[in-house]
């Protein structure tokens, strides 16, 4: 009885892991397209790549610029061709989940970005597609241009949910971590709101003492992709009182509703609904949720 529960244990767990844990078949893990494009690579006002100074962080761009619209076609172009070979193709066949998700990305906000690679051969670009209604799911791929040989490469480790999960509605609303969040620009935009907010909030509140905030650094982040983008943040802070100062660690969420004109941006404390704090709290406290990330 021991023995026979055990094996049915670990058969689901094989099961929920082949279904979960797709991945592409043998020797297609990337994808290349042949067409060149070097009139239409460079962003507009882009400077030539330069071996010490790059740019190698991203950038945000206009998707009204001719280089983020091919990125981004090139992008789900790609991106259809890879998921195709998905083993199994869970959600994946033609007219199912993924499909639609695919092709209902022109109705999605888009949000586009741009860097060079650090050898100066490649440019790399970003891909948002931020969802319109509240029962979408929004995802995030990167594609890389090649400037010699003028082709385009996706970055399949670069696909949030994962290439193989598109789609797939238990991966939509997922958190993901957001790599060197201090040289992300999406990050350090939400990151100078929260700052601001902060002491805005505590002066409307009148929160005693009057506190300066400045903005050190960011320690990490996590973002998830829905409706109002969310950017969750744990914060170094100066904090100092007119006589001295010191350091704090602040946990902060900011949703960014992307669909406002300009985009709107709401602070609330704490790391995605937990670990909050009172905005009149001490600044020793401001770090309930550091570990939560």
């Amino acid at each position: 009885g021991v023995s026979a529960a055990l094996a049915l244990v670990c058969l689901l767990c094989l099961v929920a892991v082949t279904i979960f844990g797709q991945r592409l078949g043998p020797d297609e893990d990337e994808a290349t397209s042949h067409r060149t494009l070097a009139t239409l690579v460079l962003p507009a006002g882009a400077p030539h790549c330069h071996p010490h100074s790059g740019p190698f962080n991203f950038q945000l761009i206009s998707l009204l610029d001719p280089a983020a619209q091919v990125a981004k076609d090139q992008l789900l172009h790609l991106t259809r061709a890879l998921r195709s070979r998905c083993r199994p193709q869970v959600g994946l066949l033609v007219g199912g989940t993924a499909d639609v998700f695919l092709a209902a990305a022109g109705a999605h906000r888009l949000r586009a970005a741009w860097k060079y690679a650090g050898d100066c051969r490649s440019l790399t670009y970003r891909i948002k597609f931020l969802p319109s209604e509240e029962r979408d799911g929004g995802w995030s791929g990167a594609i890389s241009y090649d400037i010699d040989t003028g082709r385009w490469h996706v970055l399949d480790e670069a696909f949030w949910p994962p290439l193989c999960e598109l789609g797939i509605s238990a991966a939509e609303g997922q958190t993901q971590r957001v790599p060197a969040p201090e040289r992300d620009p999406e990050v350090a935009a939400a990151a100078a709101f929260a700052v601001k907010q902060i002491a805005k909030l505590r002066e409307k509140k009148g929160c005693g003492r009057k506190l300066q905030i400045n903005f050190a650094e960011v320690r990490e982040a996590s973002e998830q992709l829905s409706r109002l983008m969310t950017t969750a943040m744990v914060l170094v802070l100066k904090v100092g009182d007119g006589t001295s100062w010191g350091s704090a660690e602040a946990c902060i969420t900011v949703f960014e509703d992307h669909l406002a004109d300009p985009p709107q941006f709401k602070l609330e404390t704490g790391l995605f609904g937990e670990g909050r704090w009172a905005i009149c709290d001490p600044p020793a406290a401001w770090s309930r949720a550091t570990n939560r990330l």
